[in-house]
């Protein structure tokens, strides 16, 4: 796990995410300024200049000689040949073809050193012949190598950027629907308490004439009481003063 982190960790320092100045300039909408044109390539003429100068340089942290050749020049003759007019070179076919002669001819020295133990030498050399076309291949493939694995991990970048993007873009639209359903909720609240604080008022209203009409009907009932109180003591009061006036007489 130690080593897998460590790998990822120099290949991130290998290929570094591209600068930030990019996000100064716009597509080609006639108002926002246009990116600078690229470099332009260099030509053999250039890089013959370069050599001859002896100028060293560092790439990811190994020295460069631009005076010295990427690759060395292969000191066997070449066993590979190139697949069209241009020069240029199949290296899949070649490297397929190469390391099939090779398996044949190491099963050729094998034989001869167990039947005839002194005639090895020419299937020696041609084995250490192929060796050495199939490192130059390799050598030469590795421009292409480094080149195909820089696309790749730019491409991986951009994938994992995105996906990055779209989980962003998710999550914004989730809290975007939560804080809508809350304002939602909020203004349903307001409503409600806006039709109870108007229903109130009302209902206090009724309270308070209910108590006003219960008030005016116990008052009349304790009026009505005292009255038939007062007739009734009149009524006493009349009887008494008849039997006196009976008892005059």
């Amino acid at each position: 796990m130690a080593a897998a982190a460590n790998n990822g960790a120099t290949m991130r320092e290998a290929y570094p995410p591209p600068p930030s100045l990019f996000n100064l300039y716009r597509p080609d909408d006639g108002a926002s300024p246009l990116p600078p044109a690229p470099p332009p390539i260099p030509t053999p003429a250039d890089v013959s200049a370069l050599r001859e100068r002896k100028i060293e340089l560092k790439v990811l942290g190994n020295p460069l000689k631009l005076h010295e050749e990427l690759v060395p020049p292969l000191t066997t003759a070449a066993l590979y040949k190139p697949a069209g007019p241009d020069g240029r070179i199949d290296f899949k076919a070649e490297l397929r073809r190469l390391s099939r002669e090779l398996a044949f001819m190491m099963l050729e020295l094998t034989k001869a050193v167990a039947e005839q133990p002194g005639s090895y030498a020419p299937q020696l050399t041609h084995v250490n012949m192929l060796f050495a076309n199939l490192v130059q291949l390799t050598n030469m493939l590795r421009p292409h190598q480094a080149r195909a694995t820089l696309e790749a991990t730019l491409g991986l970048q951009l994938s994992n950027m995105r996906a990055a993007l779209g989980r962003l873009r998710q999550q914004v639209a989730a809290a975007d629907a939560a804080l809508g359903g809350m304002a939602r909720a909020l203004v349903e609240a307001g409503e409600g308490d806006c039709a109870e604080s108007a229903a109130r008022p009302a209902a206090e209203a009724e309270v308070e004439a209910e108590a006003r009409m219960d008030g005016a009907g116990a008052a009349g009932d304790a009026g009505g009481a005292a009255g038939t109180g007062i007739g009734i003591e009149a009524g006493a009061g009349g009887e008494e003063a008849g039997a006196d006036a009976m008892e005059l007489f």
